[in-house]
């Protein structure tokens, strides 16, 4: 496994499952909330906040799913199996594009062993 790929994978690995906590900018109804906490301290009384959680607790459920991925690949590569981990790489990367299009974390990744 080339240490350039370690990395990358390890970076991934650490971004994803702090996605939901770092959060990006996000407008529920008139309420901008952009991660998790933000989401969790919002009152009882405002009616987007189920909305919310819902979303940033989506966001951190993905995150946890992709980091397992990128773990798993590790091991393939650790082991030889090439394959295998291209295909943990390529699901993580399709499990971030349906909660960011442009998938900035993992599309890296997947690009580096695409080559």
């Amino acid at each position: 496994m080339s240490s350039e790929l370690n990395q990358l994978l390890d970076g991934a690995i650490a971004t994803s499952k702090q996605w939901a906590e770092k959060g990006w900018p996000m407008t529920f109804g008139r309420y901008e909330v952009n991660s998790v906490i933000e989401a969790r301290a919002l009152a009882d009384t405002v009616n987007t906040r189920i909305e919310a959680n819902a979303y940033w607790e989506d966001v951190a459920e993905v995150g946890e799913e992709t980091a397992e991925h990128g773990e798993v690949a590790k091991k393939a590569l650790a082991e030889g199996n090439a394959m295998k981990a291209k295909q943990h790489i390529f699901s993580a990367f399709f499990e971030e594009r349906k909660i960011n299009d442009a998938a900035p974390t993992w599309g890296p990744v997947f690009a580096a062993v695409d080559k």
